[in-house]
């Protein structure tokens, strides 16, 4: 018997059937923190799930075949062909040519609990410091398994880190193919305590930090094809174009970085990706001094996936009441939460 699951990007330029064994289902998977995965989505993870065939026509009867036409191809390896729509960057599919088998991402599926239970963490390794695996330990109460590489090889506890970071006074950010590189810069002062709630005074001498935090809203979801979207809030003028060093200035044509495209997801808010790999790069307001960066870009030489020397992560989820599945909103409720409380 097969089960049918609809998938769909924000923009509603595409929308595809995918068909799974029912028996099979939930099917067990992994969330991969491989620097690929983080930096071709500008995400901290993504979870995808392996679908029986090919994507399917939403529309017609039967099973017939997609056409992928709204749909850009980025090979991130040999084997490897990712697909996210042109208009919104919503991640669809993985194809593996090796295999001929296709993934789908679980951010743009109708269902996503009944389809699929994430196991355990793979790639660890990639993050130098744990990523957000250290925010998505458990699910149903058991602790998942964090690899530092593929399910076969050794396990990473929790609270590894690969070295110590220095405090740098610049910190690079990318997208996979590299048409977008950004440097971000320190912030040095508060003006407005209170609409700046997101700028964090360092300790005892330590420069000063920008508040992240994970965002489960229909609208993230949708536009990125992950259940997870980490934003970083940022001053503009503390994002500057690492080929002329100059800030970014997103409503200025001639201060936008080359090869950004952008989609409206609402009015007065534009979401920024990489026209050429997909990653999801920024939001912003219209008016606005301020932007929020895709936590997934942040270099992970410089200072880990976290990026705890530029970041502070908050102890709670945005947008909780639009998750889509209640496991993965659990879980990252509870995640951030105990590190917080593991830092007192």
């Amino acid at each position: 018997m097969t089960t049918y699951i609809q998938t769909k990007c924000h923009c509603g330029l595409n929308s595809f059937k995918v068909a799974f064994k029912t028996s099979e289902l939930p099917l067990s998977t992994a969330a991969c923190h491989c620097n690929s995965c983080r930096h071709t989505t500008g995400q901290m993870l993504v979870i995808d799930v392996p679908i029986q065939g090919v994507p399917l026509s939403s529309t017609a009867e039967g099973d017939v075949a997609a056409s992928l036409e709204g749909l850009t191809a980025y090979k991130s390896s040999k084997d490897m062909t990712r697909y996210f729509c042109t208009k919104c960057s919503a991640y669809f599919f993985f194809h593996n040519g090796v295999h001929d088998v296709w993934a789908v991402f679980s951010g743009v599926l109708e269902k996503v609990d009944e389809v699929l239970s994430v196991s355990h963490h793979i790639w660890v390794e990639d993050t130098l410091d744990g990523g957000i695996a250290d925010h998505y330990r458990t699910v149903n109460d058991v602790v998942l398994p964090r690899y530092a590489q593929r399910a076969t090889s050794g396990t990473l506890p929790l609270g590894w880190k690969a070295k110590e970071f220095a405090n740098a006074e610049t910190h690079p950010l990318h997208c996979h193919c590299k048409a977008i590189s950004l440097a971000l810069t320190r912030a040095t002062e508060i003006k407005d305590p209170k609409s700046e709630y997101w700028l964090v005074p360092g300790k005892e001498g330590a420069p000063m930090r920008f508040m992240a935090a994970h965002c489960f809203c229909s609208d993230c979801r949708l536009s990125s094809g992950s259940q997870i979207q980490s934003w970083v809030i940022v001053p503009r003028v503390n994002v500057t174009d690492a080929s002329t060093s100059a800030s970014v200035d997103p409503e200025n044509a001639a201060a936008r970085p080359k090869g950004l495209k952008q989609y409206e997801s609402s009015p007065g808010k534009r979401r920024e990706f990489c026209g050429t790999c997909g990653a999801t790069v920024f939001w912003w307001r219209e008016g606005v001094s301020h932007l929020d960066l895709s936590a997934g870009l942040f270099d992970q030489e410089a200072g880990g996936a976290r990026a705890e020397k530029w970041l502070v992560w908050y102890d709670r989820i945005i947008h909780p009441k639009d998750a889509i599945s209640p496991a993965t909103l659990a879980a990252l409720t509870e995640g951030v939460k105990a590190e917080k409380a593991e830092e007192v």
